[in-house]
């Protein structure tokens, strides 16, 4: 028989101790990669234009596809492995490996996707000094990614920091992209 489950206070509170770690990780990641700030034009260069900032946004995309290449390709190879999963989604009940798996690729999916519309809109906007966050973030996010899937199958406080190290950049990248937006909306 299974223990049971811990009760609903003990894993938010495992869970907002997490967040807490991740919230203050992605704080001093931030800061250290602005200090070091690689990539940052030297003194007296033009500011980067359009183009420039679109190819930053663009080439940064590489960690997000390749999280989300790692969780399509675990789909498709537990599939292939499994008597139960190889019909496909549509034709027979998922194991319950096959469910992880799957839960794992649709929230990198969905992780993936706001921070692609986050970064491409913090990219637009961000003054110079901010851009070396592109990077940054979407190092962080595989790191974050890679967290949350180790984490997954031991519950949910065991996947709250690498879903905080995914999560809380898009927010500041959303979040300050509004910001920038509103004082500059043309």
């Amino acid at each position: 028989m299974a223990p049971p489950d811990p009760p609903l206070a003990a894993l938010q509170r495992g869970i907002k101790l997490r967040i807490a770690l991740g919230a203050a990780a992605t704080a001093a990641y931030s800061a250290a990669w602005l200090a070091l700030a690689p990539g940052a034009a030297p003194p007296g260069a033009a500011p980067p234009g359009a183009a420039d900032r679109i190819l930053l946004w663009a080439k940064w995309r590489a960690p997000y596809a390749a999280c989300l290449f790692a969780h399509v390709a675990a789909v498709g190879n537990a599939r292939f492995a499994s008597p139960q999963d190889i019909s496909g989604a549509g034709l027979t009940r998922a194991s319950p490996g096959l469910q992880l798996l799957g839960a794992l690729l649709t929230n990198t999916l969905e992780q993936a996707a706001l921070a692609a519309l986050a970064s491409a809109s913090f990219a637009a906007l961000a003054p110079p000094l901010f851009l070396p966050l592109v990077p940054a973030y979407a190092l962080l996010f595989a790191a974050g990614r890679a967290l949350f899937a180790r984490g997954y199958a031991r519950g949910a406080p065991a996947r709250a920091l690498g879903f905080s190290l995914t999560f809380l950049p898009t927010v500041v990248m959303l979040a300050a992209s509004l910001f920038w937006l509103a004082l500059d909306p043309w």
